[in-house]
């Protein structure tokens, strides 16, 4: 018979799904390439979601070519506000800017 319970591992994976497909919406919605690495702020109040953030890292990492997740916002950079089950966040999403060829620091 096949078992049908949703563990707490399994939830916090979904969550992680639905950021992940959020996220990469809104890189489109950004007319970022899909090499553009960006960084990823994260403000919630759901302890459930903060630790689907923390067991899922470096699965949405990947899958959104963010080089940082932030724990809060990131400056100059609006507020989007996201939604999975009855979780709620406000998501920043900034693309990295890539170092000038030639260009040296020191």
């Amino acid at each position: 018979m096949l078992n049908t319970e949703l563990t707490p591992e399994l939830t916090r994976e979904g969550f992680s799904r639905d950021l992940v497909r959020f996220v990469n919406d809104q890189r489109k919605e950004m007319n970022c390439a899909y090499n553009d690495r960006i960084r990823l702020g994260i403000v919630t109040q759901s302890p459930e979601l903060r630790l689907a953030l923390e067991d899922n890292e470096a699965y949405i990492r990947g899958e959104t070519l963010a080089e940082a997740i932030l724990t809060g916002p990131i400056d100059g950079v609006p507020a989007i506000p996201f939604q999975v089950s009855d979780h709620e966040a406000d998501l920043y999403i900034a693309r990295c800017r890539a170092v000038a060829d030639g260009a040296h620091g020191g």
